[in-house]
């Protein structure tokens, strides 16, 4: 029961790991979409003068309400998937050992070494 229980528990948060790195991953590139088409418009399309300085024109584009937003999304995706990892791995983990444990208890955990050596 308790072995079904964390493998239960492995599976949910593998799911929801999955899911908030894919979901991560997507906001990332919306994220470089937006700064990049941003980037093409404060421009004009016209190329870069020797006094204009790129990383200001990248900070600009960095402070528009539509690109700190979409940032905002991403960070949320990424933290919750770095939050989601260890308890994931945890859970993993300890479905492991009770399988070993369970095994070891049954006597399903024959030294096959000492039968191979003798042969």
């Amino acid at each position: 029961m308790l072995f079904q229980q964390f493998q239960a528990w492995a599976d949910y948060l593998g799911g929801r790991l999955s899911i908030a790195e894919a979901k991560a991953q997507v906001c990332d590139w919306e994220y470089t979409r937006k700064s990049q088409i941003g980037l093409l418009r404060s421009r004009g399309g016209r190329p870069r003068d020797k006094d204009e300085s790129m990383t200001l024109a990248k900070a600009e584009v960095a402070s528009r309400p539509e690109v700190v937003s979409a940032f905002d999304e991403y960070e949320q995706h990424y933290l919750q998937s770095k939050l989601l990892k260890p308890m994931y791995q945890r859970a993993v983990d300890g479905a492991s050992y009770l399988s070993r444990e369970i095994t070891r208890r049954q006597g399903g955990n024959v030294d096959r070494r000492a039968g191979r050596m003798q042969a």
